[in-house]
Formats: structure tokens, C-alpha cells, sequence
């Protein structure tokens, strides 16, 4: 599920996509 979000939350995103690149292992 991909939806174009409207700048709702940049930092939000950013985080999920760190931790997706870190394995989510810190979680």
C-alpha cells in the first residue's frame, strides 16, 4: 500500500526508512 502522502509527516518516513534499511532490528 503506497499512497502519495502530502508532506504529512517527512520525519516520520524517514525514520521508517532508516529502520527499514537497518533491518528494523532496533525495534
Amino acid at each position: 500500500m503506497r499512497d502519495p502522502l502530502p508532506k504529512k509527516a517527512p520525519a516520520f518516513l524517514d525514520i521508517v526508512i532508516k529502520l527499514i534499511g537497518k533491518g528494523s532490528k532496533d525495534i
